[in-house]
């Protein structure tokens, strides 16, 4: 009887063991500002890095849903060789890329697209919502200039638009086609941040500015590997959150949203993965990047060439030069009726601001 009671003793520690696992092993995992530290020293360190990529686009278009044989009822029926039978879209296995210098015609449809992916993400197979599907791509160059922990820029030129973003010790500027955009920032720009700096200090505040509490973190899946979730209680997905591979401590993914509604919810859900990771002399740094907008893939970078420890003159990263060197958008909005060359350039731009904000 004693050796039954035993049993019986141990089955039930067992059982709370497993139960209050999870808690146990959550209660060991490193402290925000700890990860951050071994992330920046695994990134390592350097003066100076240039980086040519690609930036690659997708255009998403939603499928008409199909009709039930309700919604059938009295529509007329379609010949079969009816020129109305051509396909909208192009097949799945197709997809048209367009080269740099269609960016930014005021007729293309398509551009606008690139603002209005952020709608739902795609419904599941047994749905009947719309699904999206990507239809084009546009492709642009994009040359980015590194001063680590100081100052980023990117210059992304095409045969007819020029877009300008410098970041430097917290200010920004976005330069397109010769005007200052108002916009600052965009959420997209977002990636260099856990590129750009290399110490626990610079980066942590950088983090908090984004919204992300690293005082918080936790132990969750990503991808079926194990990470290290700085800002939030995994698996919660509603904040801001920084996502680190829990062997390598690189930097995994980072989550950002936009402007908050009037509700308090928090919108525009946008993931940003980092993979192919390479090392380039003492420092590391992803070859492949991709943006996921509420649940859709919507852009990514491609690494095509780098160069370490470049010099680059101060004057590429001056915002208060570059403000006195182009035009205002104020500017150019109040003299926008003086002619109609002048009404021009306006559309060219706007169709442009489309695909990066």
């Amino acid at each position: 009887m004693t050796t039954v009671l035993k049993m019986l003793a141990g089955t039930v520690f067992s059982l709370a063991l497993i139960a209050f696992a999870p808690t146990i092993l959550q209660s060991y995992v490193l402290q925000g500002p700890h990860i951050i530290q071994l992330m920046t020293e695994k990134l390592g360190q350097a003066e100076s890095l240039s980086v040519s990529q690609r930036v690659i686009f997708y255009n998403i278009a939603q499928q008409p849903p199909a009709l039930s044989e309700t919604d059938r009822e009295g529509e007329p029926e379609t010949p079969a060789n009816s020129p109305d039978d051509e396909p909208a879209l192009p097949s799945d296995n197709q997809a048209a890329v367009i080269q740099p210098d269609t960016v930014g015609r005021s007729e293309s449809a398509d551009v606008e697209g690139f603002a209005n992916v952020n709608q739902a993400p795609p419904a599941g197979a047994d749905q009947t919502e719309t699904s999206p599907e990507l239809i084009e791509t546009i492709q642009l160059d994009e040359s980015l200039k590194y001063i680590f922990s100081e100052a980023f820029r990117s210059d992304i030129v095409s045969e007819s638009n020029q877009r300008v973003f410098v970041s430097n010790q917290g200010q920004t500027i976005t330069v397109i086609d010769g005007v200052v955009s108002g916009h600052g920032e965009s959420r997209f720009d977002l990636y260099k941040d856990l590129l750009l700096y290399r110490s626990r200090e610079e980066l942590s505040e950088r983090l908090a500015s984004l919204g992300v509490d690293i005082n918080v973190s936790s132990l969750g899946k990503f991808d079926g590997r194990l990470a290290l979730v700085v800002g939030a209680e995994f698996p919660d997905h509603t904040v801001p959150q920084v996502w680190i591979d829990k062997e390598t401590f690189q930097p995994l993914a980072i989550i950002v949203f936009g402007a908050k509604s009037p509700y308090g919810t928090r919108t525009g859900f946008l993931e940003i993965r980092y993979s192919n990771w390479q090392q380039i002399g003492k420092i590391s740094y992803p070859m492949q990047i991709e943006f996921i907008q509420d649940g859709v893939t919507v852009r990514a970078i491609e690494v095509d060439d780098y160069q370490l420890n470049p010099t680059f003159s101060k004057d590429v990263f001056d915002i208060a030069r570059l403000k006195l060197e182009y035009r205002e958008q104020a500017d150019v909005t109040e003299r926008s009726d003086e002619g109609d060359g002048l009404s021009e350039v306006q559309k060219t731009i706007e169709e442009f601001k489309k695909i990066f904000e």
